[in-house]
């Protein structure tokens, strides 16, 4: 099998590393000027997210082409993997929708997010007031681990399922459709959910004792202007598995892409 890497990030590095020593022949794509013009391999690998927050492919010294316009130099038989990123007429999987991938992501993902919340405020986390806003698998998972650290902390969920599960884990819960009639009452806010939810009028109930961390990999879930405003922290804290263990992101995205191969090998 013939794969095509496109990107350039340290979890990429250990993904070609892996490939390489599992005996694929693959090429390392890192920058747009590199781009062939013909793209002729049985797997192409999309970057990790495959868009910038400008909406344009993720590699280096691109001004202006998208996933989409990189997929017309792609042979229909490519097999194209992609995150937060799919294609209806390409044979196109997007790795973010895999449990095998978000899941094991989540791990890092909220390990860095303590990091961050250590790293940036003056006192313990120990018996500290923590918001959650949201309850999807990096939300579980850094929830769980914030527990385990001895934070009082709190969910702000919608459905009764991610209501129902906080409790039964020993949660308190909260109605996010009301946060901002309690948000202030909390040292750190960890904003997981991609809509923009942290508003000018929720931000206008809160003051500069409150930490907020971005979390969200889409679109951010704060206004980050107005909270600069307001003086308000926020801690932007996007991909944070290839920023705080990238060889772990490495090796999770390794095991996604060879679960993938032999699925797809399988079907025939």
């Amino acid at each position: 099998m013939k794969i095509l890497i496109i990107g350039n990030s340290m979890r990429l590095d250990t993904l070609y590393e892996n490939l390489c020593i599992k005996g694929f022949e693959t090429e390392y794509i890192k920058s747009y000027e590199n781009l062939p013009d013909e793209i002729n391999s049985d797997l192409l690998i999309l970057p990790v997210p495959t868009h910038n927050r400008m909406g344009l492919l993720n590699i280096e010294n691109n001004k202006d082409m998208t996933a989409d316009g990189l997929l017309e130099r792609v042979n229909s038989n490519t097999l194209i993997i992609g995150c937060n990123y799919t294609n209806e007429k390409f044979n196109c999987v997007d790795i973010n929708k895999r449990d095998d991938f978000a899941i094991l992501n989540a791990v890092p993902t909220a390990e860095g997010a303590i990091h961050a919340a250590i790293s940036n405020c003056k006192f313990s986390l120990f018996e500290s007031r923590i918001l959650i806003t949201g309850f999807g698998r990096v939300a579980k998972i850094l929830a769980d681990r914030l527990k385990g650290l001895k934070c009082d902390v709190t969910v702000a969920a919608r459905s009764i399922t991610d209501v129902s599960f906080c409790k039964a884990l020993g949660f308190k819960t909260a109605d996010i459709r009301r946060i901002s009639e309690y948000i202030a009452d909390f040292d750190i806010i960890f904003q997981t959910v991609p809509p923009l939810i942290l508003t000018k009028q929720v931000l206008d109930t809160m003051s500069c004792k409150n930490t907020i961390i971005e979390l969200s990999s889409g679109s951010a879930g704060t206004d980050f202007e107005y909270a600069d405003k307001k003086g308000i922290k926020v801690i932007h804290a996007p991909a944070l598995p290839e920023r705080i263990a990238p060889i772990t992101a490495g090796n999770i995205l390794t095991e996604c892409v060879m679960s993938i191969i032999s699925e797809k090998m399988m079907l025939g």
